[in-house]
């Protein structure tokens, strides 16, 4: 299939375009009806499972060109594909603030990358992440050479240089915004985040409702692109709302955002993008949407080329941001959409292709699975099959109980539809269990559901048609997380819980995935105790963000941040420290509480690995800690003060 830039390139039959202001405004107004929409989808019956595809009988819609209006200081450049040519993304620095004056001297030893141009083969590891080379957005990121930090509810970007196990804080950069994640290239340094302004209206009338919001704060989303070598600024892009998803492979970044539906005349419909202070819309004509999807937001699709600072755009009706799933190959979207003629709630698939050289994407197809999709990690694709586990909340739709289910579709293109293939009907989880976990690998998948207990389920997938389920193991409580440790090897984090399913408190789980153990082989639990107000606190990151997890297998290692509290002469005490963990399934007790690395108050945000030492890093400082000789390395102050470092187990 041709690429192009962010584009749907040949004729479709599912997604239709909007094409004017007049369609856009009929969409938004309709929303509130949406749920009572005659238009029925074609229905497949397949095993006891109703599978909706793609509607192919709704008319197709008004397709008159839009047009786009670019507002700003440029006055001069080319317009193409509804974003702006390279002449207006490489406008001029000026408006950005000076790079030095945003800088702090923070030690007397500077290192540059030239005094590491000796350094060769670092074994590192940085972000845990879902899929080999497709980065996720994070706080801290390294390169082996460098640790780049933006500590948490901070403005602060650090610089560390790491050269023969010692760490040296190179400088600071003050940041504007609220930084929630960021990423790194060879030569750029990637910021995401948000700021917050007053609307000139505290009353925003919306017409789903007929009601007045009361909207006083507005939050706008951006991306910064910075030098590595000199943290100067080179490109900005900004949006009308926070970054909801974002992911980046090799130079090409690729982010979704959202537009609220307000059908409002005095209001711009379309979606608006500021790039480095130009202000261009997206065409009526690059806006899609589906049918029965509830048109509560626009979703803003952008792809950047951050080595050429160009970015391209196109928007759907529908949540599409909250939810996706990349690879190198494709794209995928998810939103809810609900169908009044069968009283179901279902999941909206979009597939794109990437083109990851280009940061293009191409529109491919769009699907429904029965059910809803809990997060990223649900979704994979394998051998070009969409695979997909889903929960029907049986409360919410009328049913007794909850089910799970795992579906598999693929790409048929000459209808622009993911095609059902196969699914398994029956096994995932007792009656009224949900999923909490997922987690695919190639032709294995491992599914934790939970209502009391929590049954692990590992499927092998070889033959589609026919999987097997080679184990069931069962515990109290039940993994946020699942990570492979091997060959039939499976670590989980997550709740710990009662025998009547009451959570209290954190387990990491060791299981044997061979069918040769229905419990697991090993488990530790950090509990919140009552007496005495002592006990653990769990780092809620930890749990909900796999990114918070160090995660190195090969060296048998586990880390993330925890705090425990103690009540004692009528004062609460806590104490931060980054637990590190040894992982090792050939001995008899495979998990075992290493050493914890205290910042004490200060919350720790993340830990790195890079040859042999272990990085922890809070808004205090950063604490290294030395796998070989397991001592405390280095303390680099970003707050200083003295306090124990080490606890051990």
């Amino acid at each position: 299939m041709k690429k192009s830039n962010i584009s749907i390139t040949k004729e479709i039959v599912n997604a239709k375009k909007v094409g004017t202001r007049a369609k856009l405004a009929q969409l938004i107004q309709r929303r509130i009806y949406v749920y009572s929409t005659s238009i029925s989808p074609d229905w497949i019956t397949t095993t006891g499972v109703t599978f909706a595809r793609g509607d192919s009988t709704v008319k197709s819609m008004l397709s008159v060109d839009g047009t786009s209006n670019i507002t700003g200081s440029a006055t001069s450049g080319t317009y193409y594909n509804n974003a702006l040519s390279t002449t207006y993304a490489t406008a001029s620095n000026s408006v950005f603030t000076s790079s030095n004056a945003n800088m702090i001297k923070t030690s007397n030893m500077v290192l540059t990358a030239d005094a590491l141009d000796g350094i060769s083969s670092i074994d590192f590891v940085g972000t845990n992440e879902q899929v080999k080379n497709v980065h996720e957005g994070d706080l801290v990121k390294t390169d082996g050479r460098r640790i780049f930090y933006v500590p948490s509810n901070s403005k602060k970007l650090h610089v560390i240089i790491i050269k023969d196990k010692k760490a040296f804080l190179e400088r600071t950069v003050v940041l504007e915004g609220n930084i929630t994640d960021m990423y790194i290239t060879d030569s750029k340094v990637i910021l995401i985040g948000s700021k917050g302004g007053y609307e000139d209206e505290n009353l925003v009338k919306t017409i789903a409702t007929s009601s007045y919001l009361y909207n006083e704060y507005n939050e706008q989303g951006f991306v910064q692109i910075r030098d590595k070598e000199t943290m100067a600024p080179v490109y900005k892009l900004e949006t009308e709302s926070p970054l909801a998803s974002h992911r980046l492979i090799k130079d090409s970044l690729f982010i979704t955002t959202r537009k609220e539906a307000i059908d409002d005349e005095e209001k711009e419909l379309r979606p608006i993008v500021y790039e480095n202070d130009t202000k261009y819309f997206i065409p009526y004509t690059n806006i899609y949407y589906f049918n029965e999807i509830p048109q509560t937001d626009i979703t803003v699709l952008i792809s950047i080329d951050t080595n050429n600072s160009k970015s391209n755009s196109i928007a759907f009706l529908g949540e599409f941001y909250k939810n996706i799933y990349m690879n190198e190959d494709s794209l995928f979207m998810v939103a809810r959409e609900y169908t009044e003629s069968s009283e179901r709630i279902s999941s909206r698939v979009i597939k794109f292709d990437v083109d990851y050289d280009k940061a293009e994407l191409t529109y491919c197809a769009t699907g429904l699975v029965d059910g809803t999709i809990l997060n990223q990690y649900a979704m994979d694709e394998y051998n070009d099959l969409f695979r997909v586990v889903t929960t029907f909340d049986g409360w919410f739709q009328n049913e007794s109980k909850s089910r799970n289910r795992l579906f598999m579709l693929k790409e048929e293109e000459a209808n622009d539809t993911l095609k059902f293939v196969t699914s398994i009907e029956k096994g995932i989880g007792k009656r009224g269990e949900t999923v909490k976990s997922v987690k695919f690998a190639k032709n294995l998948v491992y599914i934790t559901t939970f209502m009391k207990t929590d049954p692990i389920y590992t499927i092998d997938l070889t033959d589609i048609h026919y999987p097997v389920f080679k184990s069931e193991i069962k515990e109290d409580g039940y993994s946020t997380y699942m990570h492979e440790w091997g060959k039939d090897c499976l670590v989980g984090i997550g709740y710990s819980a009662t025998p009547t399913g009451r959570t209290d408190g954190m387990k990491v789980s060791a299981y044997k995935t061979d069918g040769s153990k229905n419990i697991p082989v090993d488990s530790i639990a950090f509990k919140n105790q009552e007496d005495n107000w002592l006990g653990w606190v769990f780092n809620y990151s930890v749990l909900e963000n796999p990114k918070a997890l160090l995660i190195y297998p090969e060296k048998k290692l586990l880390g993330f941040p925890m705090e425990t509290r103690k009540y004692e002469h009528r004062t609460l005490y806590s104490e931060n420290i980054f637990m590190i963990m040894s992982v090792d399934f050939s001995r008899e007790k495979v998990l075992q509480k290493e050493v914890g690395v205290s910042h004490g108050d200060a919350h720790i945000d993340r830990g790195l690995y890079i040859d042999g030492v272990v990085y922890t890093l809070s808004e205090n400082e950063l604490v290294s800690y030395d796998l070989g000789t397991n001592e405390i390395k280095d303390i680099v102050s970003l707050k200083s003060r003295e306090m124990t470092r080490l606890k051990r187990f």
